[in-house]
Order: C-alpha cells, then structure tokens, then sequence
C-alpha cells in the first residue's frame, strides 16, 4: 500500500474464488464515502452476531491511512500459537455458528465491528446487492438457467460476480471421493462459465460447463471488428428498457381540439405533429 500510493483501491480475493461475470463493473461510486467494501448482511452481523456475518474471501479495501489502522487491529488475533489459540475460545464464545479451534480473519473482523463500530463502521459498507462473494454450493448448479434467462453484467443471483469455493477442497480424503468429486466439478463449471464469456469473443464455446472441450458457434474470421464489438456489447449490462410513451388523455385531446378552432394553428400543429413535434401543453 505504501509502495503504491497512486493505487486508490485494492481487491483481496481468495485463491480459491472464481471471478464468473466478465461484464461486470464495481459500482465505485456507491463507496465514495467507505474505506472497506465487503459481501454480507446487516442483520446477520448485528442482530445474529453471526461469524459469517461478512464475507472476507473477496473485498475492497481503499489506500489509505485508516485501512492501515484497520489492518493494525485486525492483526492482533493472527499470530499463530497460544495467542491464535485463546482469540479462537473467545471468537467461539462471542460469535454463533462457529466452531473452529483457532481464530480466522472473518471471524476476527466480525468481532471488531462488534465491540467497535464507532471507530469502524462509518467506513465500511457491507454489500448484498451483487456477489462480490457468493457460496459455490448455491450457484454453480443455475449457471446453464442463469445463461438462458440472464445476461452478464449484474454480478447477483442472475449472473454471480464471484464463485467462492470457500471449504471446497479438491486434496480431501479418499474416504470423502462424493464429497471431492462435486467440489472440482464446481471449480470445472464455474472456469467454464467464465472462460465462456471470453471464448465467445472468437466464436467458441465448451461443448458443455463439464468439458474442456469447446467448438466453434460462429464465424468471427469475416469481419473481426464486427465481431469483436458484438461480444463485447454481450458483456455489457443492458440498459433499463425506456419509459413507455404516456397515452393521450380525453382532457388533452379536448384541450387539442379548443385550439384547433383556427384553421392556421390546426394546419401548423399538423405539420410540426409529422415532423415529431408533440405538445404538450
């Protein structure tokens, strides 16, 4: 951070997340006033207590001084040993649902929000619009229905923005083969759907989200440039339909014909009516 002050935002994403929505764009905007961006729920985080309150697999974090005091105090409950050890009892005791041994950093930020808002809250805002985490084991079976019926660009349920695996481990034990085989099945999907998006640039696509085989759906040779822009017009979000023109009411069409009673405004009305002229008066 330090090395790099021209940096305004820096993104944490887990290694084992998978970024499925090529056309999405991070609404900046919405966190002028916020230092930390995360994925999570207000209600879980403050009525529940829960330890997965907030997600910390994938967040936003602005450069500047305060995310180093945030960094600073979040720190304190990682070293490893009897300090991690103890910050896990107390993390178990404080927190619901959570039952690991040693403290973790998504438990320990839930913690500091808790015991610290005024110092904290006011700069961090917890997302639930879009996925900037989502849990694996809810979207990777909806991604053929999600491509049928969506469209890239916004980042939620309809087209997740990230795919976590988070627990998804493909080095598990023999004795677990169900429990590997559906977690790398995940993992090969959610890199298919997302190589998809960028396959479709030059015309290909897997032959399906379980394959590493793909094939040819269009010709992009003929003329590059058209195609480039059409796959790139795929991945941008669709613009919210226009408004629908309002209907002419039986008072206006009154109000019209009052003033149509000289003959050379109702022939000047008609001719600026055929050149698309409307009144609106």
């Amino acid at each position: 951070m330090l090395a790099h002050p021209e940096t305004e935002w820096l993104w944490w994403l887990d290694p084992t997340a998978v970024v499925t929505d090529m056309g999405f764009a991070l609404p900046l905007d919405r966190y002028v006033t916020s230092n930390l961006v995360v994925h999570g729920h207000h209600a879980d985080l403050f009525a529940r207590r829960s330890w997965a309150a907030v997600s910390t697999r994938s967040l936003l974090l602005r450069n500047c001084q305060w995310s180093l005091h945030l960094l600073d105090a979040w720190a304190t409950m990682g070293p490893a040993g009897r300090v991690r050890r103890d910050a896990g009892n107390l993390l178990s005791a404080v927190l619901t649902g959570r039952q690991s041994p040693e403290a973790d950093d998504q438990s320990a930020l839930v913690h500091l929000l808790l015991t610290d808002p005024d110092s904290w809250m006011d700069k961090v805002y917890v997302e639930s619009q879009y996925h900037l985490h989502g849990p694996w084991t809810g979207l990777v079976d909806r991604y053929e229905r999600n491509a049928a019926q969506h469209h890239p660009g916004f980042g939620d349920h309809r087209w997740p923005f990230v795919t976590g695996f988070a627990g998804c481990d493909p080095k598990i034990k023999e004795e677990d083969a169900m429990e590997k085989q559906r977690c790398v099945k995940g993992m090969e999907r959610a890199f298919n759907f997302a190589d998809n998006q960028v396959l479709r640039m030059y015309g290909f696509e897997h032959r399906s989200l379980e394959s590493d085989e793909v094939r040819r759906v269009a010709n992009r040779s003929a003329d590059p440039l058209q195609a480039k822009e059409e796959a790139m017009s795929y991945l941008k979000k669709p613009k919210d339909p226009p408004p629908a023109p309002k209907k002419k009411t039986a008072r206006r069409k009154r109000r019209r014909s009052a003033k149509g009673t000289t003959g050379g405004e109702t022939v000047l009305v008609r001719i600026l009516e055929k050149l698309g002229w409307r009144n609106e008066s």
